[in-house]
């Protein structure tokens, strides 16, 4: 697996001429290179094919079909990539400078080893920007289905990417799907691997008459139990897959839908911004909750931290090969930040540092950024 993959991003349009110079602009400013840009456009009749004609990077990929609705876009778009990841796009929609490059972080650290990404979005409606705040599962989202019995959002097209190698599986997408065709891809690829939701806003959604979201014309349960429903109960018998949607099954031999490697990557991405800054840290608090942390990420950065505080230090205890001091007697001149070490006493941890400390260190919270807990430990 190489550290630099390449990247198929795959718009598809219809009708979106007045929006897509916006949308192909903002993949074409990522910081992360290593992309095509495959453009499909499904028979648009305004002046779609003039601005796509329009743009001449070398990078970018046009297909100009008949009308055939989303699904034919998809899949028109996909046979011709060539990307060991697979983002895409909607022509409405546009993306943050950095959200390449941090899909390709994840994909690191999970060493291609899940279903599909996705990312929380922000709305953008009549130039007013705000947070959009689905909840967004991560885990074994089938045995989640088979369990609760219940339904899982997931964000719409512009927030998901996959590995080549599960599309492979599940395309192509069905003809009947001209539009929500992500509803068929997410559910689809689900039984091929785990979902991992980045707790990050990595674009913008257009919210506009014709868009689906806020769209009163689209009638959500209509298009589930006509389209969505039986065509993913085609696949889902077809793959042997013992669930039905729509149908009240029991669960059968399930597991929990909270996924700790997950957790544990989002750990590790908030430690990689922190020492990035903060090249030497200490920990204060030497309690449980250090003791779950020493043990869920037992080497990953020990090297950039330099005490364990605590007020009433247990000298048998070892954490990441350190011995815990007394918060009291420590120089802070030997590090450059303290992480408070907890998920619910940051508060008083933060009072009693600043007693010690005053101002001479910032006090960073581990959890700050992260999805809210409570976790498992």
């Amino acid at each position: 697996m190489t550290d630099s993959p390449f990247i198929s991003v795959l718009i598809n349009n219809y009708n979106y001429g007045r929006f897509i110079t916006q949308c192909v602009e903002s993949v074409l400013n990522q910081t992360y290179g290593n992309f095509e840009l495959i453009i499909v456009d499904d028979g648009s009749k305004d002046d779609s094919v003039s601005v796509i004609d329009s743009f001449s990077d070398p990078r970018i990929i046009k297909i100009f079909k008949k009308n055939g609705g989303q699904a034919s876009a998809f899949n028109a778009g996909f046979e011709a990539s060539r990307g060991d990841i697979i983002a895409f796009l909607d022509s409405d929609d546009w993306w943050m400078p950095h959200k390449l490059e941090t899909i390709v972080k994840w994909d690191r650290l999970l060493d291609g080893n899940y279903a599909f990404l996705q990312h929380m979005v922000d709305v953008w409606e009549d130039g007013k920007v705000s947070p959009l705040y689905p909840t967004l599962y991560s885990g074994n989202i089938l045995n989640h289905y088979i369990e609760k019995r219940e339904p899982v959002h997931f964000v719409g097209t512009s927030g998901l990417c996959f590995r080549r190698e599960i599309l492979n599986k599940v395309m192509p997408v069905p003809p009947q799907f001209r539009i929500s065709a992500d509803g068929f891809l997410t559910r689809a690829s689900i039984f091929f691997g785990n979902v991992v939701s980045i707790p990050e806003s990595l674009g913008y959604y257009r919210k506009h008459s014709n868009a689906v979201f806020g769209n009163t014309d689209h009638n959500r349960n209509n298009f589930r139990e006509n389209i969505l429903f039986p065509l993913l109960n085609e696949f889902y018998k077809k793959e042997c897959i013992d669930y039905r949607f729509g149908e009240q099954m029991l669960p059968k031999n399930t597991e929990a839908v909270f996924y700790p490697a997950f957790l544990r990557l989002m750990l590790k991405l908030r430690l990689d911004k922190i020492t990035e800054t903060y090249p030497r840290i200490a920990i204060f608090g030497a309690g449980r909750h250090t003791e779950w942390l020493s043990e869920f990420i037992p080497d990953y950065k020990k090297e950039h931290i330099a005490a364990v505080l605590d007020d009433y230090p247990d000298e048998t205890k070892i954490f990441w090969g350190l011995t815990p001091v007394k918060a009291s007697e420590w120089n802070a001149a030997q590090a450059d930040a303290i992480i408070l070490s907890s998920d619910c006493k940051q508060d008083f941890f933060a009072k009693r540092c600043k007693e010690l400390y005053g101002d001479s260190l910032p006090l960073l919270d581990l959890y700050d950024g992260l999805s809210q807990g409570p976790y498992p430990k």
